[in-house]
């Protein structure tokens, strides 16, 4: 009976452990409905988005501004993916590649890839960059049904403040949290230090 206290005790630590693995929170940055950014993915955004600058002989972007407006644009993102299969509208290739061709023509590469680079985002999300553009247009349309007075406005506002409160999006802490009203990131309320095994900033 004496080896029966040990065994219970090391079943509940292990039990413990499980629970914690299976924590939606462990290990993200944002979680918005289902769906998780990771701290690792968040990393690798802003690690990407610096070789950008380098590439680009740009002062590199400080890792907790990069990291807060990359996870910003994320979330945004992965809110207007919902808002689309909401609404039922899609972005396609040559509408992306639309968007791309007139912003490069625009205002120059150089100066799209910096800015997209300043935001978090590396050389190789430009697609992904312009197909949140393309969707967030297409959604509004859509909720906006042709109105442009103050009421479709406001109706407008509502579908985003809604699904942006029935995703319950959560933010790690250390970025601040998400305000369902601006559908940006607040700023945390006070500050911490960056996170270990963010990447460095080369300055």
């Amino acid at each position: 009976m004496k080896r029966v206290v040990p065994l219970l005790a090391a079943v509940v630590m292990l039990a413990a452990g499980l629970s914690g693995c299976g924590n939606k929170e462990a290990g993200a940055a944002a979680i918005v409905g289902e769906k998780r950014i990771t701290e690792q993915q968040l990393s690798e955004m802003v690690t990407a988005a610096q070789a950008t600058e380098r590439r680009l002989k740009k002062p590199l972007t400080p890792v907790q501004q990069s990291s807060a407006s990359a996870l910003n644009w994320r979330v945004r993102e992965l809110l207007v993916d919902a808002g689309a299969v909401k609404v039922g509208v899609d972005a396609t290739k040559t509408e992306i590649e639309g968007v791309v061709k007139k912003a490069y023509s625009q205002y120059g590469k150089d100066q799209v890839l910096e800015q997209l680079a300043t935001n978090g985002y590396s050389e190789g999300y430009i697609d992904g960059y312009a197909r949140l553009s393309v969707l967030q247009d297409k959604v509004s349309k859509k909720v906006l049904g042709g109105q442009a007075d103050q009421g479709a406005q406001q109706k407008l506002a509502s579908f985003w403040r809604d699904l942006s409160k029935g995703l319950k999006i959560t933010i790690a802490p250390r970025y601040g949290t998400w305000n369902d009203e601006t559908l940006s990131l607040d700023p945390p309320k006070s500050k911490v230090a960056t996170p270990a095994g963010s990447p460095s900033t080369g300055q």
